[in-house]
């Protein structure tokens, strides 16, 4: 018995030690590659955590950059003259650059000042044009839209709202003109923007703060001309800033109480 379970033993024992050896072998094998995929894993998943941070570094230095380009004639546009919150919506812009190039767009925008000036031989006819194209017409009576082409108070309403969207649509444009480095077009929406402050400053019944508007349009309208001469428009509004300058030291003589 003693013999034959020595000799057992002294055959299974090495296969045992070999078996549990090569299990050993296989799990140790097993667990270092699990581990290698692991950290290959977490490896590739920190790359790209760095890769998405660079990319929004690149994106932040692009945006700065950008920035940086826009000159000071159109910041103080933005800030001091447009107190209204940018939209950078790129839809909205190709939409207006779509409208620019078709002319209709700012025909429309003709047919309201031409109505709300009332300098036009038939301002009603203006005026109605100028509400179809801002889709406000249903919201008028036929006897409301005759009380507002006659210049009664009435016409307050339509003048705010007007003036909210227009504004609206020419910084779009103004900021697009740059986008596009299109020079034409940033001389435009600039007079613009500056005429549209001006006719607006005029209706103020504070002279201090009509005064201190004008004086400040003066002075980009006289920038823009400047830097800007060639351009037919910019001729254009030679008038306009000589009648700012007018009504700005007519103002201030009010002010002072020299004219009533």
């Amino acid at each position: 018995m003693d013999n034959s379970f020595l000799q057992i033993v002294s055959i299974w024992a090495p296969r045992a030690v070999l078996f549990f050896a090569v299990l050993l072998a296989i799990s140790t094998y097993m667990m270092t590659t699990a581990f290698n995929k692991l950290e290959q894993y977490y490896k590739a998943e920190a790359a790209a955590i760095m890769k998405n941070i660079s990319n929004i570094s690149n994106e932040i230095k692009v945006v700065n950059e950008n920035v940086n380009l826009i000159s000071p004639a159109i910041q103080e546009i933005l800030v001091a003259v447009v107190e209204t919150e940018e939209q950078d919506d790129l839809e909205l812009r190709k939409l207006a650059l779509d409208e620019y190039q078709n002319k209709e767009y700012f025909n429309g925008l003709e047919y309201a000042e031409k109505a709300i000036t009332i300098d036009a031989s038939n301002p009603k006819n203006y005026l109605v044009r100028a509400l179809h194209y801002f889709k406000l017409y249903e919201n008028f009576s036929p006897s409301t839209i005759d009380r507002i082409a006659k210049g009664s108070d009435v016409k307050v309403k339509f003048t705010d709202r007007w003036f909210e969207s227009a504004m609206s649509d020419y910084k779009n444009v103004l900021l697009l003109s740059k986008e596009q480095k299109n020079e034409r077009l940033f001389v435009h929406a600039s007079l613009r923007i500056a005429h549209l402050n001006g006719e607006y400053a005029l209706s103020l019944d504070n002279y201090g703060k009509t005064q201190k508007i004008l004086n400040y349009i003066i002075s980009y309208l006289q920038k823009i001309m400047k830097q800007y001469p060639d351009y037919e428009e910019t001729q254009s509004y030679v008038n306009i800033i000589n009648s700012y300058i007018k009504i700005s030291k007519d103002t201030e003589e009010l002010m002072k109480g020299n004219k009533y």
